[in-house]
């Protein structure tokens, strides 16, 4: 989505599944590497694999550069469509979701830019931009910066789907 397009930075490679492999809802079908990282990519349904992206072996720029074209990864065909929507979001509770999730990130990013006070950039005093919303704070930190938000996201992320499913799931 958009929001993990921001946050990743110099794409190297993307690693997806094969055509006709299953996947599973809430595992890890996909990897991004990165320069000093590798994220792992969680898929929202459970199905198998229709058809993946042939230009991100040869561009894996186009992840960020048009996420929402050309940038796609795979397409998968639902194992039980009705029932993985009864655990995703939408409407109202996806919006308050991701509101909460906002605040958070832009409390951490507040934090990293405190700890390293010569990456904070130009500020009201100097002639900086006021920033009003995530995507503002996501066009002024770091490479480093997004990497470093980018493992709390998933941390926070793996965390949370464990205290839902428990130990084992």
């Amino acid at each position: 989505d958009d929001l993990l397009a921001r946050l990743l930075t110099d794409v190297k490679v993307v690693i997806l599944p094969r055509v006709g492999s299953a996947v599973g809802q809430g595992e890890c079908y996909a990897h991004v590497i990165q320069e000093d990282s590798i994220v792992p990519v969680i898929s929202p349904l459970s199905g198998s694999v229709q058809q993946v992206n042939p230009r991100l072996k040869e561009e894996p720029g186009l992840l960020t550069d048009d996420p929402r074209g050309a940038g796609w990864l795979i397409t998968i065909k639902p194992e039980n469509l009705e029932k993985d929507l009864k655990n995703l979001l939408f409407g109202r509770r996806a919006l308050s979701w991701y509101k909460r999730e906002e605040k958070v990130m832009i409390a951490r990013i507040d934090w990293l830019m405190k700890h390293n006070p010569s990456a904070v950039g130009p500020t009201m005093q100097d002639g900086g931009v006021r920033i009003g919303c995530l995507q503002d704070v996501l066009g002024i930190i770091t490479a480093g910066q997004r990497a470093q938000l980018l493992d709390f996201v998933i941390a926070r992320s793996q965390n949370h789907r464990r205290s839902v499913t428990g130990p084992s799931g």
